[in-house]
């Protein structure tokens, strides 16, 4: 194979492929007697050292992907009973899908704690939203067709990842690969890979962003449009994906620009270049055609109220120190193995990971040149570790200019580069001792293929153990919204509230201190399905798309979701009748939530913050990140934000003006 730059030559490789003879071999070089020859232009294309033809790398790719993948396949099936009701985000997820093929097709992506002037901000673009839409369609828009929709999207990444593996290295790197997904799986959870949450979604394909990226480099330019599509998928679908995909972005095209400049004398590897980078800017111009005809439209566009947020935001930056710690935290190697995840931690053993990166690196570019295996391990190896460089630098800086709150989910991206780091480590230390060992020996072979298996197998086997007992998130308020919903129909379809029965249109509202609405989207979403004539208020526009905001004249009655001490207020109000009451607490959490009440107001008149003890009650949610809380009663806080409230729901004459 020929360097990447070393233009319109070759260079024999000792190794016999099928195809000897002029044939062109299973992966795409030509081979003649007795050697491999590269593609012209100086293409490494598809590596040929494992002879793979298309038919059995297929069955290589589908059968690897099949074993990574099948952890989502039990917890869908886990998912399936009892039926899920979606809430807050994902609720607002099920809206936009729902509405994909209509008038009210989305041109963002879902909204977010992005603000400018007043402006409600949402995530880049609606591409989610797209590749969701047809499993929907065809299981006729139950929510659990989202669950699906999303295991089979990261089923997809997953086999993806791999078949590019298998192209560079045939089935031992394809088997590597699959391994390290495998880690990446368990670390993640079903939870995360089934659920339709926009942090969630593009997990997956960041890792298949920077998998197609290499390949690239390593001049396997049919891959420039999938690394388009991976990094359009996740960086419109979540906005900490944007400063990592806006970097390789801009890096590669410098990096086609100076390509193209040295291949100017060589019109066929110059068209070929041009070709796939025009391709890629041309997908990558469709996929983001909805985010800029919203840009040219709005007033004023997502993109620049995305863009203000992050000029002048309402908070400050977490800052180097903590950036490099919540990075360092998800470089832990030990974490990654054993599926722990957290935002706080020693930053050592991720220290000692990039060394040992840098030394294998560094060992890499020092290991003599070797005709048999330079092109086809050892330059692909230099590009992945150039790759992982890039990386790491563009990660700490997206984790440094993290604002305020560190949610759990703003590095998820991070884990990607950890299983990456400890690939090429491995990698590297093969081909070490390969170097040393002239003759390839068959029982050394097999016994590293064997430890890679027992890799893939072990943490494929755990992560299908803990899906067996698969549960969505927050099933508590799931099993809520279903009586809700099943209460509120009821008393519609039986004419026993205000409203004119299913006929009429009704303004959903809710006082909800706990939950930030969640119970309310959810309500909004399932009534809708079963083809009611609902909406919301203005200040729920955003989070449920303009087209169901509702003018309060024009509804027929309102249906009112309570919180805590809202409940007796609305008891209180003449025509309101109440249809469901629910407290799911036990008697131990009802006294654990009195005890943790009682030490948040104690701790709050202890630091003379009276004016705060009212949102105990009343918003614990907000309470919770404001800060001016003392430390000493923020425990007690979320104690009551985790046992929850009892909630109720009535429906009366409009209320609101």
């Amino acid at each position: 194979m020929s360097e990447v730059g070393e233009v319109g030559t070759t260079r024999p490789v000792s190794r016999t492929e099928p195809g000897a003879g002029g044939a062109p071999t299973a992966d795409g070089a030509v081979a003649g007697a007795g050697e491999v020859r590269a593609p012209a232009g100086g293409e490494q294309g598809p590596a040929p050292d494992a002879g793979l033809d298309p038919r059995r790398r297929r069955l290589v790719v589908a059968g690897l992907a099949a074993v990574v993948a099948l952890p989502l396949a039990i917890a869908v099936v886990a998912l399936r009973t009892p039926r899920w009701y979606p809430l807050l985000d994902l609720a607002m997820t099920e809206l936009r899908v729902r509405d994909v093929g209509t008038r009210h097709t989305p041109l963002v992506g879902l909204v977010g704690r992005l603000s400018s002037n007043g402006n409600q901000g949402s995530h880049l673009g609606p591409i989610s939203f797209y590749a969701l839409a047809p499993v929907y369609r065809l299981l006729g828009g139950s929510s659990w067709s989202l669950l699906l929709g999303v295991a089979l999207l990261n089923t997809a990444a997953v086999a993806t990842t791999i078949w590019i593996a298998a192209r560079r290295g045939g089935a031992r790197l394809a088997l590597g690969f699959a391994a390290a997904l495998a880690v990446l799986v368990h670390v993640y959870g079903t939870q995360v890979l089934t659920e339709p949450w926009n942090p969630y979604m593009p997990v997956m394909w960041w890792m298949l962003t920077l998998v197609a990226l290499w390949a690239a480099l390593c001049d396997d330019l049919a891959m420039l449009p999938v690394a388009v599509f991976a990094a359009s998928f996740a960086s419109q679908t979540h906005i900490s994906y944007v400063g990592l995909v806006g970097g390789f972005a801009a890096l590669t095209l410098v990096a086609i620009a100076v390509r193209a400049h040295r291949l100017r004398g060589d019109r066929p590897a110059l068209r070929r270049l041009l070709g796939w980078a025009g391709a890629s800017v041309a997908l990558g111009l469709l996929l983001w055609t909805p985010t800029i005809i919203d840009q040219v439209t709005g007033d004023p566009g997502n993109v620049s109220i995305v863009i203000d947020h992050f000029r002048e935001p309402d908070e400050e930056p977490i800052g180097v120190a903590r950036g490099i710690e919540l990075l360092g935290v998800h470089l832990n190697p030990w974490r990654l193995l054993s599926g722990q995840q957290a935002t706080t931690g020693s930053v050592v053993p991720a220290a000692l990971l990039v060394v040992a990166w840098l030394a294998a690196a560094a060992a890499t570019w020092r290991l003599r040149p070797d005709p048999d295996t330079d092109a086809r391990l050892r330059r692909p190896l230099l590009r992945l570790h150039a790759v992982l460089a890039v990386a790491l630098v563009l990660g700490a800086i997206s984790a440094t200019r993290i604002l305020g709150f560190v949610w759990h989910y703003l590095a998820l991206w991070a884990w990607s580069i950890n299983v990456l780091l400890l690939l090429s480590i491995a990698w590297t230390a093969a081909l070490l001792v390969r170097a040393r060992r002239p003759r390839p020996d068959r029982r050394a072979v097999l016994a590293g293929a064997g430890a890679v298996a027992a890799v893939l197998l072990v943490w494929t086997g755990m992560t299908a153990l803990e899906a067996v007992d698969a549960e969505p998130t927050q099933a508590n308020y799931s099993a809520m919204l279903a009586r809700f919903t099943d209460a509120v129909t009821d008393a519609i379809d039986e004419g026993r509230v205000p409203g004119g029965g299913p006929d009429g249109r009704y303004l959903i509202t809710w006082t909800d201190g706990v939950n930030l609405g969640s119970t309310g989207f959810g309500l909004l979403s399932e009534l809708e399905r079963r083809g009611y004539d609902v909406g919301v208020i203005g200040a729920h526009g955003p989070g449920a798309r303009p087209h169901r905001v509702m003018d309060p004249d024009e509804a027929t009655a309102e249906i009112h979701i309570s919180f805590g001490p809202d409940i007796p207020t609305w008891q209180a109000r003449p025509g309101a009748e109440q249809v469901v009451y629910i407290d799911q607490r036990t008697d131990e959490e009802l006294a654990a939530y009195e005890r943790a009440r009682t030490e948040a107001i104690e701790a709050l008149r202890r630091a003379g913050r009276d004016e705060l003890v009212e949102a105990v009650d009343t918003a614990p949610f907000q309470l919770y990140f404001d800060d001016r809380v003392p430390e000493d009663a923020r425990a007690a806080i979320k104690a009551i934000n985790d046992i929850g409230q009892p909630a109720a729901v009535f429906v009366s004459p409009v209320t609101v003006g």
